[in-house]
This record gives C-alpha cells, sequence and structure tokens, in this order.
C-alpha cells in the first residue's frame, strides 16, 4: 500500500497484532454474552436477558473500536498516520 501524502510504502501501526487479539478476545465475549442472554429469555428469566443482550452490544461496539484501531498505518517517509478506511 501507498501513502496518501507521498506515495511511498507504508506499515500498520506497531500495535496491530494487540489490537487484532483484543478483538477477537471481545468478539468471544459478546457471543458468550448473547448466547447466555437468548438461553435465559428461552427459559424465560424477567430482566436478566435484557442485561446481558445490552452488555453484549456494549462489547460488540468496543470489538469495532479495536478491529478498527488495528486498520491504522504510518508512512515510512513522512510519517503521517490515519486510518486505512478513512477518508482522503
Amino acid at each position: 500500500m501507498l501513502c496518501r501524502k507521498c506515495s511511498e510504502p507504508i506499515d500498520f501501526s506497531p500495535s496491530r497484532t494487540e489490537s487484532l487479539k483484543r478483538f477477537r478476545q471481545f468478539i468471544v465475549f459478546s457471543s458468550v454474552l448473547m448466547l447466555t442472554g437468548l438461553m435465559l429469555y428461552v427459559l424465560e428469566v424477567p430482566i436478566w436477558p435484557w442485561w446481558l443482550g445490552g452488555m453484549s452490544a456494549f462489547v460488540l461496539s468496543q470489538a469495532l473500536l479495536k478491529w478498527h484501531d488495528s486498520r491504522w498505518v504510518i508512512c515510512r517517509r513522512c510519517k503521517e498516520g490515519y486510518s486505512y478506511y478513512g477518508r482522503d
């Protein structure tokens, strides 16, 4: 990939592997929360399924933030940093 500013090669940020690792952990945790909430909903437990569903949505949003953080790139020459999926 090439830099948007100077057309030199770019690298992913040094924290990319850690961000992807956290992304996978958040996805697994969100899935566990959602499945537990679905089981409690099937068992007709009054309020806990909705709380677990809300927590699952929050954890999923954190997973998406970590995924977006793993897309951060840095130019080798001009040291410009931006998100790979960001705007020009």
